[in-house]
């Protein structure tokens, strides 16, 4: 049993370490709350979706979403298709 306990902890450990990590900084946190301030009323954005929409621009990444409408601050061309 202790075997099989190891092992999945290592596939586990595995594939947390295959993610690359992006580390929220200031740039992108004021970014995100701008986000907040600009749509939260208009689209209903929250926090999540603000950090993730300004950490993909910061770091001039592509939008892998199903969503685009909990985005809007994100152009056509910065979505992944």
């Amino acid at each position: 049993m202790f075997d099989r306990i190891k092992s999945e902890e290592e596939i586990t450990k595995k594939f947390l370490n295959s993610f690359n990590l992006i580390p929220i900084d200031a740039q992108i946190g004021q970014l995100a709350g701008r986000f907040i301030n600009l749509y939260r009323k208009s689209h209903s954005v929250e926090i999540a979706d603000a950090i993730i929409a300004a950490a993909s621009i910061v770091n001039n990444f592509k939008l892998w979403t199903l969503n685009k409408k909990h985005y809007p601050m994100v152009k056509e061309d910065g979505f992944y298709e």
